[in-house]
């Protein structure tokens, strides 16, 4: 029997793309960081992790290095791995969390494949999502308790700046490291 027949498509496709090898270290860096960030003792006004933003860098790279698809399996798995094992996020931010990250990905993956050496995807995505998320919060109030959307998008925006600073290193980083080549179209 076929391993990847129990696995679902999108998964199916990253893992052939990418490498059973590379998706398991993958997966286990997606896990490792944000969980070692939000472990880090800190009494500011809200988790670290909106602050630094770890689950957005670690779908930065995965979207970098594999396509949408592999940022789009981290981006939806990666806040469920770290609830279960640190608390954060929240249950009433899980579901924000994922939406944004998978928004974060595919706004990412279109940046780096019109511009790979723009290195201000992540900040731009980081934005885009909220921006998405800030929407749908105005017409659905499905994620609901977050406040006023505005003021929650203006609140966010600004927490987050340290991490949008380490999104556009991250992606500098990657540029310089290992730079796409010219036919790169990951999906």
């Amino acid at each position: 029997m076929n391993q990847m027949t129990s696995v679902a498509p999108v998964a199916e496709k990253v893992l052939r793309r990418s490498g059973t090898r590379d998706s398991a270290l993958l997966m286990v860096v997606v896990w490792l960081m944000p969980v070692g960030i939000h472990l880090i003792p800190w009494s500011g006004s809200a988790p670290l992790g909106a602050y630094l933003l770890p689950m957005f860098w670690v779908t930065l790279v995965a979207t970098y290095l594999f396509g949408a698809g592999a940022g789009l399996l981290v981006g939806l798995t990666a806040p469920l791995l770290n609830g279960m094992i640190t608390g954060f996020p929240s249950a009433q931010l899980l579901s924000i969390l994922a939406f944004e990250l998978a928004v974060f990905a595919i706004v990412a993956r279109g940046l780096i494949r019109n511009s790979p050496g723009f290195w201000l995807s992540g900040p731009f995505g980081y934005v885009a999502a909220k921006v998405a998320s800030t929407t749908v919060q105005y017409f659905f109030p499905v994620f609901g308790g977050m406040g006023e959307p505005g003021a929650f998008f203006i609140r966010s925006v600004q927490t987050a700046l340290p991490g949008m600073l380490a999104l556009a290193l991250i992606h500098l980083a990657l540029v310089k490291i290992r730079p796409l080549p010219d036919d790169w179209d990951a999906t």
